[in-house]
């Protein structure tokens, strides 16, 4: 009896299976740098930028406002910088490695909508906790980007697509994805939503970050794919940005 052999795929393409269960090639040490890098890339940057301001290089009429939100943004891309070199170029793994790839529509759609409404409960019920305590909270974004048209624009792209993009390529594509095979898939989601929590200043606000950064973790162990984490991270993000200058924009700071 004569058997069909399979039909290999195009020259020049991976079988489907293999660029589904690509497994991460970077390690801790790979992480441990890529972090160290970011710290560094991030300072010298916004050093450079303030710096001038600070000993008053600059013109009077520059504006600082709209130049803080391009900062922002800019600040946030550089994490996909030591992505790019250790995990692609140092480890010859691809995007898709990373976590660029296809997911299931339906789930991919609907739980980001579900965990969306999980994370802004949470971060209301800790939101009552920080007001009940008296604590310090963010600074408002009105307070970062001013409230003329380009610095609500261009904070508005820093925030809302900039930071969801660069953090979850970096925080649950790299650090988790590296992380899962090396702490399993618990002790990847608290290390990941752990670091992710780190720069998100003040300490006060670290319960809601830090259970948002579970939320979006559980998302890519769940579709295994960034794009629905990006998309609630977009999301809860816009929400964000509006209310907030919504209110500052109408007094409503007090509410």
């Amino acid at each position: 009896m004569q058997t069909a052999l399979p039909i290999p795929p195009p020259i020049g393409e991976a079988p489907p299976s293999t660029i589904e269960e690509a497994q991460p090639t970077w390690g801790v040490i790979d992480m441990i740098m890529a972090l160290v890098l970011y710290v560094a890339l991030a300072f010298v940057t916004v050093l450079a930028v303030r710096l001038p301001f600070q000993l008053h290089w600059v013109p009077p009429g520059m504006p600082k406002t709209e130049l803080s939100a391009a900062l922002a943004g800019f600040v946030e891309l550089l994490m996909l910088v030591p992505v790019w070199l250790f995990a692609i170029v140092w480890r010859r793994s691809s995007w898709r490695t990373v976590g660029f790839r296809r997911f299931r529509p339906a789930l991919g759609c609907l739980l980001p909508v579900a965990y969306l409404c999980g994370a802004f409960t949470l971060s209301a019920m800790w939101g009552i906790v920080i007001r009940i305590m008296n604590w310090p909270t963010q600074t408002g974004v009105d307070e970062m980007f001013g409230s003329g048209p380009a610095g609500i624009a261009i904070g508005f792209v820093a925030v809302a697509i900039a930071a969801p993009i660069a953090e979850e390529t970096f925080f649950r594509g790299f650090i988790l994805g590296g992380l899962q095979r090396r702490l399993g898939t618990i002790g990847a989601l608290i290390v990941s939503a752990a670091i992710f929590t780190a720069p998100h200043l003040p300490v006060t606000i670290y319960p809601a970050i830090f259970a948002l950064g579970l939320l979006l973790g559980l998302l890519f162990i769940q579709t295994k794919s960034l794009w629905p984490g990006i998309l609630l991270h977009a999301m809860f993000n816009t929400i964000s940005f509006s209310a907030q200058m919504y209110c500052a924009l109408n007094s409503c700071k007090g509410l």
